[in-house]
């Protein structure tokens, strides 16, 4: 354990999706879409994933896999784009203006947007979301990871995890063109396999990944935003302004030993 300003990562909320290039660990955010989480967790349990291919892959867009057919095992579910602000949510403020959110900060880990009422995950690179149709309530199998920021789609998807490793594996996806069929990859062509996705506590104990993340509401984590907003290296002859994007910001995540 790295102490009291780092919180663990629970197995069943840590998924591993192993491709021939290596494995991209996904932890999972439940306090933001429960809903989801139990549904990608129980697709997960069911090996549902297993075999499948990352299907439609855009560069600078999104990495898209999933079962990518109607499955009445699986309905769809309502989407969870946001929840209520609570009293007791202790958002790290990042004190700079955003250009789609009123505020944004961290909780828990996450990027967060919110206002005086809610607040929701932000489509920062690295997020894991789920994919629908226009009907806002047709998502529920097929998923994608962000491969570049896509803040536009804020509060209009349902964001519920984020890659904590393994992004390098998610860039080296084989792509679409995305003026073709939306980017889905065309025959003969095909995308890259899953070959296995499991939750972390599918694993034996003595295998499980151990990863702890730096509590974002610590003084720690405050220093690590300032490091990135204050630029005071020789280097800049102009100085650049004291101000940095939330994307921009990487939240210190840590293998552990036991």
């Amino acid at each position: 354990m790295k102490g009291e300003n780092w919180r663990k990562i629970e197995p069943e909320n840590i998924v591993v999706i192993t491709t021939k290039y290596g494995d991209i660990l996904i932890e999972l955010n439940p306090e933001f879409a429960p809903g989801h989480v139990a549904r990608f967790q129980d697709m997960v349990k069911a090996r549902a994933y297993n075999g499948k291919e990352f299907y439609r892959v855009i560069d600078g867009f999104v990495a898209q896999g999933g079962i990518d057919a109607e499955d009445k095992k699986w309905p769809p579910l309502e989407i969870e784009h946001e929840q209520p602000l609570l009293e007791a949510d202790q958002i790290q403020l990042l004190d700079n203006d955003d250009l789609f959110a009123e505020k944004v900060g961290f909780l828990n880990g996450f990027p967060v947007g919110f206002d005086a009422e809610k607040k929701w995950l932000l489509h920062c690179p690295g997020m894991l979301a789920m994919a629908r149709d226009s009907d806002p309530n047709t998502g529920g199998t097929d998923f994608y990871i962000t491969l570049d920021a896509q803040r536009y789609l804020d509060r209009n998807m349902t964001v519920f995890g984020r890659v904590i490793s393994g992004m390098q594996y998610v860039q080296k996806l084989q792509r679409g063109d995305k003026n073709i069929e939306g980017g889905v990859i065309q025959s003969p062509n095909k995308g890259d396999e899953m070959i296995s996705v499991k939750l972390a506590s599918e694993l034996p104990e003595n295998q499980q990944p151990n990863y702890e993340v730096m509590r974002t509401e610590t003084a720690g984590f405050m220093n690590s935003i300032n490091s990135k907003r204050v630029r005071s290296d020789p280097f800049f002859f102009n100085t650049p302004p004291q101000v940095v994007d939330v994307c921009d910001v990487e939240v210190p995540t840590e293998l552990v030993d036991f």
